[in-house]
């Protein structure tokens, strides 16, 4: 069917930044769009096999670079096919025996690795809380369900260790989806539920109990 709606044909034009906001702000907001590489195709795994490693190189770098000097220990546990980085802030008491079970996002191909410790390191610093972050496994090469059963087999290596009600489960973007998954499965699998959960967007503001 043919529009045959008139049509107005604006012209181009420049749009002053506004002076309200700060300097940093103007500065971002006269940036030029971003310019997107494209994707492969979907059955070029090579190609989207290249494409997450530049993305994760590149951001790894970044993010390794902001928590060089994070004070945190840093530890790495061995679930299998995948690794849990275990991050404790150093003036943590040893009375505190929350852990923040946190799922990284990343579009749910990105984040792994260097970048996953890396965002670990700023969620314990900015929540001073132990974290346990899960480098869970993506595609191409480890499809659906492989991220959620990382995560559920990591929710029940933390259980062993720690009582749910000083669990907290929370993640950023994919990593939020994949937390609302995580307590959807543990429930249909009648584990113990966490007490609280924190989002990416609350740390540091205190943990909000589930109802």
């Amino acid at each position: 069917m043919t529009d045959l709606r008139p049509v107005l044909h604006v012209p181009a034009r420049d749009v002053p930044v506004p002076t309200s906001v700060s300097a940093e702000a103007q500065a971002v907001l006269a940036m030029p769009p971003m310019q997107s590489p494209g994707y492969p195709p979907l059955d070029d795994l090579d190609g989207w096999r290249t494409l997450i490693a530049d993305h994760d190189r590149t951001i790894g770098a970044t993010l390794s670079a902001r928590a060089a000097d994070a004070p945190v220990r840093t530890e790495e546990l061995d679930l299998g096919p995948f690794r849990v980085h275990d991050i404790t802030p150093i003036d943590l008491s040893t009375d505190d025996d929350r852990v923040y079970l946190d799922i990284h996002g990343g579009a749910f191909i990105y984040g792994a690795g260097e970048a996953c410790r890396a965002m670990a390191v700023g969620t314990a610093t900015r929540a001073g809380i132990r974290v346990w972050a899960v480098d869970y496994r993506m595609p191409p090469d480890h499809p659906f369900p492989a991220a959620l059963d990382d995560c559920l087999a990591t929710y029940r290596a933390l259980l062993e260790e720690c009582q749910p009600e000083r669990i907290v489960v929370g993640g950023s973007s994919a990593g939020g989806n994949l937390a609302a998954a995580l307590i959807l499965r543990a429930r249909d699998e009648c584990l113990p539920l966490p007490t609280c959960r924190r989002g990416a967007e609350n740390a540091g503001r205190g943990p909000h109990r589930v109802r």
